[in-house]
């Protein structure tokens, strides 16, 4: 059988401008992306990005009002402490 009778006329030409339009170099790799080529590239991993201090303030009072939030909803509803404590003790 045909390859053009299996995909379509137009296929092979579709075909041809996506592989002219892939990238053959990538300003952003990601760690994903090379582990699903069945790489390991470590220098994506180590060292870990230092956090803006102005990120990490900003991210801090977030996570602080996000934890008042869950404490004063946990009091209003009357939940037991080990309700939300207990599987962060696994």
């Amino acid at each position: 059988m045909a390859m053009e009778s299996m995909i379509g006329k137009g296929a092979p030409e579709a075909l041809e401008v996506t592989e002219a339009a892939r990238e053959t170099s990538w300003r952003y790799p990601s760690l994903v992306g090379e582990l699903f080529m069945g790489r390991l590239r470590k220098d994506l991993v180590s060292p870990y990005p230092e956090q803006d201090p102005e990120d990490r303030q900003r991210g801090d009072a977030f996570l602080e009002k996000l934890r008042l939030f869950s404490r004063n909803l946990t009091e209003a509803l009357d939940f037991p402490r080990q309700t939300i404590t207990g599987p962060f003790s696994f």
